[in-house]
This record gives structure tokens, sequence and C-alpha cells, in this order.
């Protein structure tokens, strides 16, 4: 997934080509129902190129998407703000990026809510998860947007504060 070659420039309209030849299919066939950074990612990989990832239907041939385990997809954003496994900080980080690069709607009922996602972030150790700096740099990207949040702004300063220092 290397984003930075991505120059869509328009939001893709359903039924249009999609862009670098890309086969969505493909991709959410290689989907792990069981990570969260798989659904993340995907996320992240097709707001970047224009695709709504809440509404796959529109960008399908009529043939069910199905992941890794054969499961049908059609909205990737809900699956992610249901995710109830297991994971690691890198789920909750990776979450809340995607949620926010594409401005999608989460219900407040949602098990991962952007709240929810923020105080998983916020009470996160850093180094307690055995990743280094490139995973302090990625709470912190997570976190930046928040700075000037009613609630979490003052906690969001503090943890990238901390973060610059180390």
């Amino acid at each position: 997934m290397n984003l930075g070659f991505a120059e869509c420039k328009e939001p893709v309209t359903p039924g249009e080509p999609l862009p670098y030849g890309l086969d969505i299919y493909d991709q959410i066939a290689e989907l792990d129902p069981a990570k969260m950074t798989d659904y993340a990612r995907i996320i992240m990989m097709l707001t970047a190129l224009g695709i709504d990832a809440s509404k796959l239907d529109q960008y399908g041939d009529g043939t069910p998407f199905k992941d890794k385990d054969g499961n049908v997809v059609t909205n990737l954003v809900e699956e992610l703000y249901k995710f109830n496994r297991s994971y690691t900080i890198n789920g909750p980080i990776f979450s809340l990026l995607a949620f926010d690069m594409g401005n999608y709607t989460i219900p407040s009922d949602a098990k991962w809510t952007r709240d929810a996602l923020l105080e998983e972030i916020l009470d996160h150790e850093y180094g307690s998860d055995g990743w280094g700096i490139d995973m302090v740099a990625m709470l912190m990207q997570s976190l930046y947007p928040y700075q000037q949040d009613p609630t979490y702004g003052a906690s969001v300063s503090e943890k990238l504060q901390a973060g610059y220092d180390i």
C-alpha cells in the first residue's frame, strides 16, 4: 500500500473504472477478519483512491465481496467500528486514521467510536507494545488532529509532548 503515489483528485463515481486498475475483490479477499489493522489499511487505501469504503457495493459487479474467511463484506467502515476481536495498539491507531481520512460517520453506540479510539490511544504507554519509534510516530499522527478538541485536547497535547520527548 503506497499511498504516496495516489493522485486521485475526485471521488470515484460508481460505474467508472477504478484507479490504477484496482480490483477491490482481490483486496477484500485478502482481508483477515481477525486483524483490525487489515480493515483500517484497506479503508485508507480505498479512501486515498477516491472510493467510499462504506459503500462497496457501488463499485462491484453484483458479485458479493468476500473476505479471507468467506464472509460477505459491503461496508468496511461498519466492520471496523464493530470489530470485537483481540488487537494490538496498531488497530486503534490505524482505525482512527482511517475514520478521519474519509471523514466517515460512526454511530454513537458503536464499539469503536472516535472517543473510544482516542481513549484507548491516550491510555497506551509508549514503548509498552515492543514497537520502536515508528509506532510512537504513528500514535502521534493519529492524535495530532485532536489537539484543539474540547474534551481531549489537553490530554492529546500532553501525549504528543511525551512523544516529542522520546
